[in-house]
């Protein structure tokens, strides 16, 4: 949200493409800014500047960092490097038409991300620590989070498909060509979230070949299936192989810590959930289906809240909600 202000603000002074990325850079700046406080909270910010790092923690902290660093290119590669490789693929106009359709369905797709996003951060450090003390403590924090996300992420990826051409009318009609692709590409998000932090977990955890191998699995699935699809398909098949290479490398991650650790995240609430989030997806259908204009958007944010509650209410367990605190109690899930 910080990016979108200051990216109008630098547009109201009269700059374009260098205000983009200025808004870029201000965002990161603040974001950064806006973290030390909370690391004041829980951290004594000078004590940290003045330890002292041992030979041992420091060679850690370097292995543990190159091991990481490929699926954190790769992740990056998958949102910044299809549109390039499109125009690149494609002579002229062509390359730059299907490079902005399928920039402006990548960029709407990932608000459903957003929500997984934030499971990954919170995870990330919890996931380290117990992985010191006792595996086993990781799987209600891994079922947690991947109850929580499918609730979330699945309803919410219907709603950016089914409402998708409502979103699309505020760009220029030519836009309106990226609906399908859109519908994609929050289809793989949605089928990503079920799956929970699997990733995120297996690269906190101590496995250091796994993320490398999860991250070629990815980066070659895409590479291969848009250098196939991409000549014919344009947009179509860069959405295509970018939606495929999120999901083969999100459920390997899940594979893997069920054959290392036995940990799964799927389960009998877990499917409840699911099963009334896609309920809920098959009523934005029907009403995409039988109504038009505002009376086709009012229905469908309706439907998405109630299916959104619902599958809170019934996706998750007691002490889930719970967990929840103060959101549990507004929304009056218990």
């Amino acid at each position: 949200m910080a990016r979108v202000l200051f990216a109008l603000g630098f547009f109201l002074l009269g700059f374009q493409s260098v205000g983009l990325m200025a808004a870029h850079l201000s965002s990161l700046l603040l974001t950064a800014l806006l973290c030390l406080p909370l690391l004041a909270r829980y951290y004594d910010l000078g004590r940290l500047a003045r330890a002292r790092i041992p030979g041992r923690l420091a060679r850690d902290l370097l292995l543990s960092g190159i091991a990481l660093l490929p699926s954190n290119v790769a992740r990056r590669a998958l949102i910044d490097a299809p549109p390039l490789l499109i125009n690149l693929m494609l002579p002229g106009a062509r390359g730059a038409q299907a490079a902005g359709l399928f920039e402006i369905a990548r960029k709407l797709s990932t608000v459903p991300y957003i929500v997984r996003q934030s499971f990954q951060y919170v995870l990330a450090p919890l996931s380290s620590a117990q992985a010191h003390a006792d595996r086993k403590q990781i799987e209600p924090l891994y079922h947690f989070a991947a109850r929580v996300s499918t609730a979330l992420v699945v309803p919410l990826a219907g709603l950016m498909t089914f409402t998708g051409a409502d979103v699309l009318s505020v760009y220029k009609s030519e836009a309106m060509a990226a609906l399908p692709l859109l519908g994609l590409l929050c289809a793989a998000r949605a089928a990503e979230a079920i799956a929970g932090p699997a990733g995120t977990i297996v690269e906190m955890i101590g496995h250091r070949a796994l993320p490398l191998l999860n991250s070629l699995i990815a980066v070659l699935l895409w590479f291969v299936l848009a250098v196939l699809l991409v000549p014919t398909h344009e947009a179509w098949g860069m959405a295509i192989a970018v939606s495929v290479a999120i999901v083969a490398s999100t459920y390997a991650a899940a594979v893997e810590l069920q054959i290392s650790d036995r940990l799964i995240p799927f389960d009998r609430k877990l499917v409840q959930g699911l099963g009334v989030a896609l309920a809920g997806v098959g009523a934005m259908a029907l009403i995409e289906h039988l109504f038009g204009g505002p009376t086709r958007f009012s229905l469908n944010m309706t439907a998405w809240a109630i299916t959104s509650w619902l599958a809170l209410r019934y996706g998750l367990t007691r002490e889930d909600r719970l967990a929840l605190g103060g959101l549990s109690r507004q929304l009056r899930l218990v």
